[in-house]
């Protein structure tokens, strides 16, 4: 089996036409989110002017990881579906995954900044604003992680996942 088996997993998970239909939707929802926080955040903004703050690298970065994040989703439900992440307690892993790549992910956008300095202050939102592409190199890195452990699951390789 190879390394990185998150081919044969993606094969696997995606068996029928409607689980193409489904990632893309969580995928948009993801994307839809990393643009509505700000929007919702930020007295007086709305969509169209928050997506003319964003340069195409943010935009691009949004969609890796909107599209990466659908898959991881779409996969984790793939196994909750078929039973295979039974009360091992490692399903938290991939969502932790998930929700730690997204919060990562905004970090990396400037017209977030609003909603990062009510959390975490002016020293911390000059700190996120330095490091930010850090942060997101971080965020996918989280992803690829959950990816991998997922295709383990998914092919039935991780010796701790296995059901009694």
């Amino acid at each position: 089996m190879a390394r990185f088996p998150l081919a044969a997993a993606l094969k696997k998970t995606f068996a029928k036409p409607t689980d193409y239909a489904s990632a893309a939707g969580i995928a948009f929802a993801v994307f839809a989110l990393f643009v509505l926080v700000p929007v919702w955040t930020t007295p007086g903004n709305d969509v169209r002017f928050q997506l003319h703050l964003l340069p195409w690298s943010v935009l691009a970065l949004m969609v890796v990881l909107s599209v990466s994040n659908g898959v991881l989703v779409h996969m984790q439900l793939w196994l909750r579906r078929h039973r295979l992440a039974v009360g091992t307690g490692k399903q938290a892993a991939g969502a932790l995954g998930i929700l730690a790549s997204s919060i990562a992910a905004t970090m990396a956008c400037a017209a977030c900044y609003s909603s990062l300095l009510a959390v975490f202050g002016l020293g911390g939102t000059i700190f996120v604003a330095t490091y930010r592409w850090w942060f997101a190199a971080f965020a996918f890195a989280l992803t690829v992680y959950a990816l991998y452990h997922t295709s383990r699951r998914v092919l039935g390789l991780c010796d701790a996942c296995r059901i009694g």
